[in-house]
């Protein structure tokens, strides 16, 4: 498994999600987890796990701000 974390601010998570959800669809890949969590600062933590390596990284630069 390959896991991605992204931090999110919570007010943005409903368009990021929207987003993430564009962006399986348009390369056709379906992560075998896929999870969100606050952190209690304002801030939620999506973590999305890809069997293949591939995926994860193109998820990862779309996704994180910091790469």
């Amino acid at each position: 498994m390959w896991a991605v974390e992204i931090r999110v601010a919570a007010t943005n998570l409903g368009a990021t999600l929207c987003g993430m959800r564009e962006f399986l669809d348009r390369c056709r890949a379906i992560p075998s987890r896929f999870e969100t969590v606050s952190d209690g600062s304002g801030t939620v933590i999506v973590r999305v796990e890809f069997d293949g390596p591939d995926t994860a990284e193109a998820f990862r630069r779309e996704f994180d701000p910091a790469v």
